[in-house]
């Protein structure tokens, strides 16, 4: 790769990124990161916007978002603590278009301290920790791919689903995992599951993090959504 008279060499799997009137910047790794601040540096508000929902009871706390250092690694949790439903994460805006993209992988490490609810609520949709993706396909419908974290399991669907009953296309169940233990999470290339699916993506439009329930605390941290072309 050259401009303005600066070469660069690149190896297999590896990228350059050149800005108009600039040098050649790299090498880079093939993925490249879409998502800022993954490591919650800064305050929620700054590149992460709280985005706390109007609970079911007035009365009660819509939740809490704070940064914390938990096992030595810097994350946000999530907590409330209600008889009604509420809902309280983060969410940023992407507006990536993706069509060129050949792989897209979300990693994320979630931490679980307490659900009320048993799996993920009634409609599957109140897992104390959840991730969210908003995109329009390509035939310009808004589209959602969700992944839902628990730890309190009941085997008797009537007191709460392991999946996301309403979500249209339905992607991976929700994930079980360890209370008070870190998880690292890693999907598979996401870019192909949609297009399985029926819905292949064309525009990310955002990334959300939240709980979602009654009451509930847990943690994120190390969010990754690497692309690669």
């Amino acid at each position: 790769v050259t401009a303005r008279g600066q070469s660069l060499t690149l190896e297999k799997d590896q990228r350059a990124e050149v800005a108009q009137g600039a040098a050649p910047a790299g090498p880079l790794p093939v993925e490249r990161n879409l998502i800022r601040d993954g490591e919650f540096q800064e305050p929620p508000g700054v590149t992460w916007r709280v985005d706390a929902r109007p609970p079911a009871d007035p009365n009660e706390s819509p939740g809490e978002v704070q940064p914390v250092t938990i096992g030595g690694r810097r994350a946000m949790k999530f907590q409330r603590r209600g008889e009604n439903w509420g809902q309280v994460g983060l969410e940023q805006d992407l507006n990536q278009d993706v069509r060129d993209f050949k792989s897209l992988r979300l990693l994320v490490d979630v931490f679980l301290s307490f659900q009320d609810l048993s799996n993920c609520g009634s409609q599957g949709t109140e897992c104390p920790g959840m991730v969210k993706l908003r995109y329009l396909d390509t035939a310009g419908f808004e589209k959602e791919w969700l992944q839902g974290f628990y730890y309190k399991y009941d085997a008797n669907p009537v007191f709460g689903y392991t999946f996301c009953a309403p979500c249209s296309p339905r992607y991976a169940d929700h994930l079980r995992v360890e209370q008070n233990q870190w998880r690292t999470f890693e999907s598979d290339n996401l870019l192909e599951a949609m297009r399985v699916a029926g819905s292949p993506a064309a525009l990310l439009k955002s990334v959300s993090l939240y709980a979602s329930g009654h009451t509930f605390d847990s943690s994120v941290a190390q969010v990754q959504l690497l692309a690669s072309d």
